[in-house]
């Protein structure tokens, strides 16, 4: 049965070759030699399912002309998932893992783990010699899987900290302070806590009322476009032609109207927003 099986599949592949070298384009005249044209391939679709014991079969069809057929094998055997620990091994004891075929759930294989002499299952014992907020201690752990494997570490000196509270307040142009203290021993540590720095808006703090701010220099603004010949206007500019400022208050002479306070909020690069005018003569 396997060698009739074997003998037509080697026939289905033969014949999908003779098919791919045989596909043509016949012209419209009949005495034109025909020409290969490029075929256009359907997604491969399973024909005959591999399993645990034999191969199985896939195909894809052309897309221009559908008796042209391509055919290749699956190949077939245990497509097994990954290992279940079912028992990890210990410094005295085996462990256990296991396996299932994705094809066949009632395939399994099993495996035993052998002794790892340093997985150890540690836990915590006495103290041989309790560390203190200043000198370090020692102490031994056991192992639940043999009692018999043990061991002595050092443990470092620690304080009993308690949790950071705010000694001082940070603020827009001061550094804060912040504190803790250990229960055990009483000693007390200070860290900074970084200043605030001002929020503004339209021009004054909002945590400190610090404001507004005045303007700087006029060196300090680059204008993108000269002054309007008709209006007098130094920086007139439109939604795609602006002048550029940093952020913040400046003095800007508007023709003969006098001198204009504006307030100025970055957007996004080169545009700003405009948060208010006084006008002062």
């Amino acid at each position: 049965m396997k060698k009739i099986l074997n003998v037509a599949l080697a026939a289905a592949m033969a014949f999908s070759v003779l098919a791919t070298a045989g596909c043509n384009n016949s012209s419209s005249s009949a005495s034109s030699t025909p020409t290969a044209h490029e075929h256009i391939w359907g997604e491969w679709e399973t024909v005959t399912p591999a399993t645990c014991e034999t191969n199985g079969t896939e195909q894809r069809v052309c897309q221009t002309d559908s008796s042209h057929v391509e055919t290749r094998p699956i190949n077939g055997g245990h497509d097994w998932a990954d290992w279940i620990y079912l028992e990890n091994a210990t410094c005295s004891t085996t462990g256990l893992r296991t396996r299932t075929c994705k094809r066949n759930p009632a395939h399994y294989e099993e495996e035993v783990l052998s002794i790892d002499p340093n997985a150890h299952v540690w836990r915590a014992s006495v103290y041989e010699q309790r560390p203190t907020c200043t000198e370090g201690g020692k102490q031994q752990f056991i192992c639940n899987a043999n009692p018999a494997h043990r061991t002595v570490l050092d443990v470092p000196a620690q304080h009993n900290w308690s949790d950071w509270t705010l000694s001082d307040d940070p603020d827009c142009t001061q550094d804060g302070e912040k504190t803790h203290t250990c229960s055990d021993c009483g000693k007390t540590e200070t860290q900074p806590v970084t200043k605030l720095g001002h929020a503004y808006e339209n021009g004054k703090c909002v945590r400190c009322e610090d404001g507004p701010i005045y303007p700087t220099e006029d060196t300090d603004i680059v204008y993108l476009n000269p002054r309007d010949a008709n209006s007098g206007i130094q920086g007139a500019g439109t939604d795609y032609d602006r002048f550029e400022m940093k952020e913040g208050y400046y003095e800007v002479e508007i023709g003969t109207s006098g001198k204009v306070w504006l307030s100025f909020s970055v957007t996004r690069a080169g545009q700003y927003a405009l948060y208010s005018i006084e006008n002062s003569k």
